[in-house]
């Protein structure tokens, strides 16, 4: 599964870095984070197909994984790193090709 990179262990990930233990706060973080993550990659899909998904996946996730640990509040934005990962993927030469493929499916 595309998420397995942000469920990590809660007391490992930088994510949840300045929580102690397995806590609630930390699997909603995570859970969040799934769920942005999911509907990103649900939409790419549909759109563009599934090789622009896993493109769409490995942009938002390296961006997760780069969040400072001081950058993450209670409540990251995770609606702004899609939005990065979106740019992205639209600058990314390879999503012609893909559009191009998801245009001749319908």
């Amino acid at each position: 599964m595309i998420s397995m990179s942000i469920s990590h262990d809660c007391r490992s990930h930088d994510l949840c870095s300045g929580i102690h233990g397995y806590s609630e706060q930390c699997q909603r973080r995570v859970a969040d984070a799934e769920r942005e993550l999911g509907a990103f990659v649900a939409a790419v899909s549909r759109l563009w197909g599934p090789s622009a998904a896993a493109r769409a996946a490995e942009y938002w996730i390296a961006l997760a994984e780069g969040l400072s640990p001081h950058s993450v509040d209670s409540r990251p934005n995770w609606r702004q790193l899609t939005v990065l990962a979106s740019s992205r993927l639209a600058l990314d030469s390879r999503l012609h090709n893909f559009s191009v493929q998801g245009a001749e499916g319908r």
